[in-house]
């Protein structure tokens, strides 16, 4: 046994590397083109999830006050004032 690092390097005959791609049905699985494609989907799916969680619970407070700001305002509004007609003179 050879050592690389500081850990063992075992022989093809120790250790079975990659035995289930010798499996016909996931060869024929990992070779597929509509694999490829839904295996992009999936992480196109993945890095629109990571980034609505980002936006909605991490950068909420900001989020939050920007919408404050934009929202709400406030003014003093002075109302108008008429002539007054009353019939008794008193």
């Amino acid at each position: 046994m050879d050592t690389f690092l500081g850990t063992k390097k075992f022989s093809s005959s120790s250790v079975r590397k990659g035995f289930w791609i010798k499996i016909p049905f996931i060869q024929q699985l990992l070779t597929s083109k509509e694999f490829a494609l839904a295996c992009f989907f999936c992480c196109l799916f993945f890095i629109l999830g990571v980034r609505l969680f980002w936006l909605q619970v991490v950068k909420y407070d900001q989020y939050d006050a920007q919408l404050s700001r934009l929202h709400y305002k406030e003014s003093l509004l002075e109302p108008e004032r008429g002539d007054i007609y009353a019939l008794d003179k008193g």
